[in-house]
């Protein structure tokens, strides 16, 4: 099969999924084992292992439809190049990322490891646990959340009713990021469960 459809065939591909979005992708097909004894086959159809992904290093599958069919797989290399987040100055550990901290660049994501940074709103709130060097591309997994209510904190609860909204004060019986639920002990005494927000705001459903 020739290289061009090959490469066509991993785009299509490539389209279908979330990773097509602001991204440039370049594709590298290689041969055939030469000491495979295939016969010439003018009806080919390539196909996608089942489990493989479309990352880096790959392999897809080129079947022959005519008897006696025969199935292969060529080598490829799949490059995605998108622009994202690169630190540009020393950041240490301790530190939270802002804006300001890093610059846009166009990257081979393919060649980051797993779960790159791809935008700055991933971490920004978070602290590092390691640092980075200018120029370096940020790794999630460098990156730990910050409690926004802490246990004992005096909270400001909303509790939303059918129709209605009431605010009053609680105090938080353990911790939460934002968006987590954490229970907290009203003044009356009265033990509820709500949803961490920022600002030690909790908000309850009834």
């Amino acid at each position: 099969m020739p290289t061009d459809q090959i490469e066509k065939f991993v785009t299509t591909q490539l389209a279908l999924s979330p990773t097509s979005s602001n991204t440039r992708v370049e594709i590298s097909a290689g041969q055939l084992d030469t000491r495979m004894k295939l016969r010439p086959c003018n009806d080919l159809t390539p196909f996608l292992p089942q489990g493989t992904r479309l990352w880096g290093r790959a392999y897809i599958g080129i079947r022959c439809n005519e008897r006696p069919v025969w199935t292969a797989f060529i080598p490829i290399d799949v490059s995605i190049f998108t622009n994202i987040p690169v630190a540009n100055r020393l950041l240490v550990a301790g530190e939270t990322v802002d804006i300001d901290d890093v610059t846009l660049e166009e990257r081979d994501i393919t060649k980051l490891g797993a779960n790159p940074v791809t935008s700055i709103e991933q971490v920004q709130g978070r602290v590092l646990t390691r640092g980075f060097s200018p120029g370096q591309a940020l790794a999630l997994s460098a990156f730990r959340s910050v409690p926004v209510i802490k246990s004992g904190d005096i909270v400001k609860v909303v509790l939303h009713g059918n129709g209605f909204s009431i605010a009053t004060d609680g105090v938080a019986l353990g911790q939460a990021e934002t968006g987590q639920p954490v229970r907290i002990r009203l003044d009356n005494g009265k033990i509820l469960q709500g949803i961490a927000q920022s600002g030690r705001r909790v908000e309850v459903k009834l």
